[in-house]
């Protein structure tokens, strides 16, 4: 595996919402994909101002090079899995239920209390042990009905394992890759669910990080469950929760501060984001962002939002609830997870909600603020196109000018040839006359 880490204090901190900057990173990675070089004289050359921003960019790109490669070696472990059932520790290990970047679990009875859990255990046990510990740490202190809670965490024949409660049914990340849309009612109340959970965790002081469909488990009786925290940090920022060596977060549900490694700015608003991108998947059949690879799916969540909710069954306020999570701009999410349960709250006993559809002129604002040489260009022909329309107008109206000029002019003259004409009959009657 890569042993390089993410910068958990990026150099992106310093670039607060830079549209000049994000188009140098879509520059980076087009020339990342097409196989070019993109080393420091070329950044040098190309970004002075952006220099030591890019080049950690670059280099946390290479990561996630490595990070692929670590998981073709998930598969091979995978293929070497062990002959099931089979006895490890104090379980009897009886079918595989799940596998990820760092574990793998199983269904496992454990043979003390004659009860069925879920039984994860790692595929590199030398690279990941610390993060698992960490991700188990932070689970064990969490417990709310709708987040897999911990039993127990132990070793057995040198490989770390933890065990949680069974959840028998699905996770949503199936249902999604399924492609079938979700009825809205059920996706916000199962989205209420998980804001509920998210809120309890950041009371006490956890981010999840990486909320995706993969990680929200489905009883029987439908109700939602968070699980794996392997990328939990606090919310003060310290990174004592975070796992190092690895990416943090999935590249198609990412938050865009995320995606341009802005560590320092991850937040509650970040948690927002990925219930956002839950509640879009779920109601859409498909996760917010797709491409051919890794990187082209980052270069999409950096460049634009997902593609709009068009669907005729979802309705426009369980839309505007799942804009208000997709914000680019954090601010302009829900302040908190509780508020957007409370939102979906609301959604669901038929009440108004909170969250307003975006205008046209804050859509247009940050649609320039997210392609500035666009903006100025668009702003530069409506200027010229102004210019050339007051300077139309300016004639026009000049030539109107002069020629009510000349027709009162010329009825002036009219009238006074009248007069005068006038006047002299009158002379010429009068003589006439003497």
């Amino acid at each position: 595996m890569n042993d390089r880490p993410l910068s958990s204090r990026s150099a992106f901190d310093s670039v607060e919402g830079n549209g000049e900057f994000e188009q140098a990173v879509a520059d980076c990675i087009n020339r990342l994909e097409s196989g070019l070089d993109v080393d420091a004289t070329w950044i040098r050359q190309q970004y002075p101002s952006f220099q030591n921003e890019l080049e950690e960019f670059v280099a946390d790109w290479d990561t996630l090079e490595g990070y692929s490669n670590d998981l073709k070696q998930v598969q091979t472990n995978v293929l070497n899995a062990p002959q099931l059932p089979t006895e490890f520790g104090n379980y009897i290990l009886q079918e595989q239920i799940g596998s990820g970047g760092m574990g793998v679990i199983y269904r496992a009875n454990q043979q003390s209390l004659s009860r069925t859990v879920a039984l994860k255990m790692l595929h590199n046990v030398r690279h990941d042990r610390k993060r698992f510990q960490l991700e188990a740490e932070a689970a064990a202190l969490l417990d709310h009905p709708n987040i897999v809670s911990i039993f127990e965490v132990g070793e057995a024949a040198g490989q770390p394992y933890y065990t949680m409660p069974y959840v028998s049914g699905s996770d949503l990340g199936t249902l999604v890759q399924n492609g079938i849309p979700m009825p809205p009612a059920r996706a916000a109340r199962i989205a209420w669910g998980i804001a509920q959970a998210v809120h309890y965790a950041h009371n006490r002081g956890i981010l999840h990080r990486d909320l995706k469909p993969g990680n929200i488990l489905l009883d029987d009786a439908d109700v939602p469950h968070v699980t794996d925290f392997g990328l939990a940090k606090n919310v003060d920022g310290s990174e004592h929760l975070t796992r190092t060596n690895a990416i943090v977060g999935t590249p198609a549900y990412m938050a865009p501060e995320q995606a341009l490694g802005k560590n320092k700015e991850v937040s509650v608003a970040t948690d927002v984001y990925g219930i956002g991108t839950i509640l879009y998947a779920v109601l859409a059949g498909r996760a917010p962002y797709a491409g051919n690879n890794s990187m082209e799916v980052l270069r999409r969540v950096i460049e634009a939002p997902p593609r709009g909710l068009n669907s005729a069954e979802v309705t426009p306020d369980l839309k505007i609830i799942c804009e208000k999570c997709l914000e680019r701009v954090p601010g302009d999410r829900y302040h908190s997870a509780a508020d957007l349960a409370d939102d979906l709250q609301r959604y669901l006993a038929g009440q108004p909600i909170q969250a307003k559809p975006t205008s046209k002129l804050g859509a247009a604002w940050r649609w320039a603020f997210r392609n500035p040489a666009l903006a100025v260009l668009g702003v530069t022909a409506c200027a010229a196109l102004l210019l050339a329309l007051v300077s139309l107008s300016l004639l026009l109206l000049t030539e109107y000018g002069a020629r009510i000029a000349a027709e009162s002019r010329q009825n002036r003259e009219r009238a006074l040839n009248a007069e005068i004409q006038r006047r002299l009959q009158a002379e010429n009657a009068a003589r006439r006359r003497a």
